[in-house]
């Protein structure tokens, strides 16, 4: 007992003696030896308002209005500006030479981190002085460890004048843990409250919130060797050339094994998302391929992915299949409006005044990955309400080539095939589709004109192809055909006009503007031949229409590059004398935009008219009585017949 009394008493006085030194010890003397080793250290002026020391268990150090030289380049005369940082350090390790910092707390710390127009980054400080030791050498330096650091009111700025990217975060709270010495850099653990992001990218900008985030690492943080990610109530904004973007998201999460979980909003839209992905250092690091198997859910969708994607060559890749039961693109892209009247604005309704866009396609892209993805789509409704259904979309890319072999959907009861292919090399576009067992009845009532027209099949073939940057640019010079037609078709007559204004209507008022105007028109066929050389889709009465009144045959051009229409409409009567008289109309033009043609008559077409009226004053009328029954010889199919094979003819 009595040794233990001993050593008890030794005890008392070395901690006396220990509370007596850190009392006594003035700190604020070493301010100035504290700076001038800062700046060997980083080549950089390194300020300091005061240095004291707090009584504890486990002593501080406290430094006030801490500063750091930026780079004589920067864009502010101080890199760090700090108000206040407490350091706590534990006493008996220091006897063995450790410099253990239980804790390191920082209030209101301002760092901006830039990089010039070279590529050169203010963090990359100027080599220690020969008379200085580098931090983390074994030539003399301490081992220092810091189990943890509490920051409140953070500042962090990050531009580059380089790449013309940019971002400020600011954070109420960040709490980090570190392993081991820190010049080693082993993060286990972040934690951030109340942060918010805002950046600027080249061609894109925005902001960020979020509640907490919490991250889970292992190893170096520079080795990005995160096992776990979790972020609530985050929102971002991001605008870029395009409408913007608002994403809400309750919950973000992926674990160490890849599990995902995500929820919340984009736009309006719900969202949700669980599934399987690679581990997050998997991710990150881009070594390998990695599964992406998501089952997902919202913004009009809702199905499943099984992919496997591979970031770690030159050329990222995907290779599997997607399956969606249903899309709705109508809660995505809002309806288009409706088309403006033509005749008023004399123009083509369309993006800036053209039908065909502008806008360059992403040629660079195509280059820039190779996939092979099969999608499955049970059902997808347009924003125009059109429903499509079994839908098949093949797509292959490789090499700067794309592929979209046997494409196909169902619609109205039809089936439409598709084959398209593109090439970046040399911007070629090739399509074909076709189009089978349609009618114009189940087209009609898909797009909620039930009652406009009965039967009339249809039938579609287009064989096109191009090159250019843009759709505009490819069908400005683009060769092939478009055939189209329709069977026998009961139309209410007024609803020739539901696709092209009164276009239809105008044409067989000057066709026969005698004929007495019925509820119903009986249409025995109709056929649109086009064949299309550089830009200019040719009709050689390649376009025809019969009825129980009359028929019509058109020729002439559409430009396809200066989008406007030259037909001449060629009418023959086909029901009487009274019918008949409507060829002294003669031919009709229709000229100008595409989507808002002028009709009128043809002068070639009334020059006839006038020789045809003056044979029948000197007949008596027998000229036109014998025009007549010749028109009404005729059988109704053979227009559409002549017009579907007047290539074969010439």
């Amino acid at each position: 007992m009595k040794i233990v009394k001993i050593v008890g008493a030794i005890v008392v006085v070395l901690v006396l003696g220990i509370a007596v030194f850190i009392l006594t010890f003035d700190v604020g003397k070493y301010k100035d030896v504290i700076e001038s080793q800062a700046k060997a250290a980083t080549g950089r002026d390194v300020s300091i308002g005061t240095v004291s020391m707090g009584l504890s268990l486990n002593p501080a150090i406290i430094l006030t209005d801490v500063k750091v030289a930026n780079a004589p380049w920067g864009s502010r005369p101080q890199m760090v500006i700090l108000k206040r940082v407490e350091a706590h350090t534990q006493l008996i390790p220091l006897i063995g030479g450790k410099v253990n910092i239980t804790s390191l707390t920082a209030e209101d710390p301002d760092v901006l981190l830039e990089m010039n127009k070279s590529g050169k980054g203010n963090w990359e400080f100027s080599p220690p002085s020969s008379g200085a030791a580098a931090p983390g050498k074994d030539s003399g330096s301490t081992p220092l460890n810091v189990s943890g650091i509490s920051v409140t009111g953070l500042k962090l700025g990050y531009h580059d004048a380089k790449e013309g990217v940019g971002a400020d975060v600011a954070a109420k709270t960040l709490a980090v843990d570190i392993d081991g010495p820190v010049q080693n850099l082993n993060v286990s653990s972040v934690d951030v409250k109340d942060g918010t992001v805002v950046f600027k990218l080249p061609k894109a900008s925005g902001n960020a919130t979020l509640a907490t985030f919490a991250m889970k690492a292992r190893g170096k943080i520079t080795d990005m060797g995160i096992t776990s990610l979790k972020a609530t109530d985050a929102k971002v904004n991001y605008k870029s050339e395009g409408d913007p973007l608002d994403i809400a998201m309750d919950n973000v999460s992926l674990d160490d094994a890849g599990a995902l979980d995500v929820s919340g909003k984009f736009g309006a839209q719900d969202f949700k998302a669980k599934g399987t992905l690679a581990p997050i250092a998997a991710l990150v690091s881009m070594k390998k391929a990695f599964p992406v198997k998501v089952e997902a859910e919202g913004m009009g969708l809702k199905g499943s992915t099984d992919l496997v994607v591979d970031l770690s060559g030159k050329s990222p890749s995907a290779k599997g299949t997607i399956s969606l039961p249903e899309l709705d693109l109508s809660k995505i892209a809002p309806a288009p409006p409706p088309a403006s009247n033509p005749k008023a604005t004399g123009k083509a309704v369309g993006i800036d005044g053209h039908m065909f866009p502008d806008t360059p396609l992403p040629w660079d892209q195509l280059t820039g990955a190779t996939v092979d993805v099969k999608a499955s789509i049970g059902k997808v409704t347009l924003p125009s309400g059109l429903v499509l259904t079994d839908v098949v979309l093949p797509v292959a890319t490789s090499g700067g080539k794309l592929s979209a072999k046997q494409v196909s959907f169902m619609v109205a009861g039809g089936n439409i095939v598709t084959d398209l292919d593109a090439n970046a090399a040399d911007k070629t576009v090739a399509l074909k589709l076709t189009a089978k067992n349609l009618t114009a009845e189940r087209i009609a009532k898909e797009m909620k004109k039930g009652d406009m027209v009965t039967q009339g099949p249809v039938d579609l073939d287009v064989n096109l192809r191009g090159a250019g940057n843009s759709v505009r640019a490819i069908m400005a010079g683009a060769n092939g055909s478009i055939v189209a037609g329709m069977g026998e078709a009961r139309i209410k007559t007024d609803s020739l006009n539901f696709m092209g204004g009164d276009l239809i209507t105008q044409v067989l008022g000057f066709a026969n503007p005698t004929a007495k105007k019925e509820p119903y028109t009986v249409a025995h066929c109709a056929v649109a031949n086009l064949q299309v050389v550089n830009g200019v889709a040719t009709s050689n009465n390649g376009i025809a229409l019969s009825t129980d009144k009359m028929t019509v045959t058109s020729s002439g051009t559409i430009n396809l590059a200066t989008e406007r229409v030259d037909l001449s409409v060629n009418p023959k009567a086909s029901g009487g004398l009274g019918v008949g008289l409507g060829q002294l109309a003669g031919a009709v033009r229709v000229s100008g935009p595409i989507s808002g043609p002028n009709i009128s008559i043809d002068k070639a077409g009334a020059m006839k008219t006038l020789g045809m009226l003056g044979a029948a004053f000197a007949t008596g009328g027998a000229s036109v009585l014998a025009q007549g029954a010749k028109d009404r010889a005729a059988p109704a199919g053979d227009v559409c017949q002549a017009a579907r094979t007047w290539t074969q003819k010439k």
